[in-house]
């Protein structure tokens, strides 16, 4: 008798223990989803969910590439807005160009001008809707990016006007960062200030010293970049150009301005009245004579 009743209490404990675990599975389970359900009595039944798994990754492949679809879309369209927005505010300059009538561009940047442009290009400005035009870009439509460049410098030099000379420098740092934002390099600029014509050389070297520091380059690829482009047998004759501008004298006596060109200097004779090639110690002796 007492087998049987320990017998009897052994099957009832199973018993108890299976259905215990049975609930608590199901108090687990989410509810109000009958695919959930399914899959779980899929899973009493001892078959595994592929089909539900299945679906729940199609969906989510659908979601993500359509998603992914959607935004490159969006990206395009803004992309062509953009483009179209540049292609018009060019065209639009290229008419307030015409329309102002540029002269000279030494006389364009006098004083008494440049505050008429200033006034011309804000009313052109009011009678527009989201497209406006600069100064900066008309000017450079009219006389070219390098042109401009030089021109603002020189400008800038020559007025006695601090207003006019913080209207200049204003579009100096315009033009310059303009050329950041499209990624331009040092290089970049060298090529585009053009170091081969004798010209201006000093206000150039400027423009190309003012922006390598914009960029945070060195000195010594400012240097070793303007000897690409011009080649060592012009580098004096650019840095004769430098030290007649009061912003790049001390620049152009700075030792590292011939670490570059290891230690030597091909000086041109139409420049300096010298030939041939002399040792840096003579090139700044020669300089400090001429200061």
């Amino acid at each position: 008798m007492r087998l049987h009743s320990v017998a009897f209490l052994s099957m009832l404990a199973i018993v108890l223990l299976a259905t215990a675990n049975r609930a608590t599975s199901f108090e687990l389970t989410p509810l109000g989803d009958p695919a959930l359900s399914h899959s779980f009595a899929a899973h009493e039944n001892g078959v595994t969910p592929k089909r539900l798994l299945r679906r729940y990754d199609e969906d989510g492949e659908e979601r993500v590439f359509g998603g992914a679809t959607e935004l490159a879309t969006k990206l395009k369209s803004r992309a062509s807005s953009l483009a179209d927005k540049l292609v018009n505010m060019k065209a639009y300059e290229e008419k307030a160009a015409r329309k102002m009538k540029f002269g000279d561009i030494k006389e364009t940047l006098t004083s008494s001008n440049i505050n008429s442009l200033i006034r011309q290009v804000e009313v052109i400005n009011s009678r527009r809707g989201m497209i406006k035009i600069s100064l900066l870009g008309t000017l450079i439509t009219r006389y070219g990016d390098e042109g401009v460049a030089t021109a603002l410098l020189v400008a800038k030099r020559s007025t006695t006007s601090p207003t006019t000379a913080k209207q200049l420098q204003a579009l100096r740092n315009e033009q310059m960062m303009k050329w950041k934002i499209r990624g331009k390099s040092v290089d970049g600029v060298t090529k585009l200030l053009d170091f081969r014509t004798n010209k201006y050389l000093g206000e150039k070297f400027q423009i190309l010293d003012d922006y390598a520091t914009l960029v945070k380059q060195s000195d010594d690829t400012l240097f070793s970049t303007l000897i690409k482009r011009v080649g060592e047998e012009n580098l004096g004759g650019v840095l004769f150009g430098a030290r007649a501008n009061p912003a790049t004298i001390k620049k152009s006596l700075n030792w590292r301005i011939f670490s570059s060109v290891s230690g030597h200097v091909k000086v041109n004779y139409r420049q300096t009245s010298m030939d041939g090639y002399i040792s840096t110690e003579a090139w700044m002796t020669l300089l400090h004579r001429i200061t």
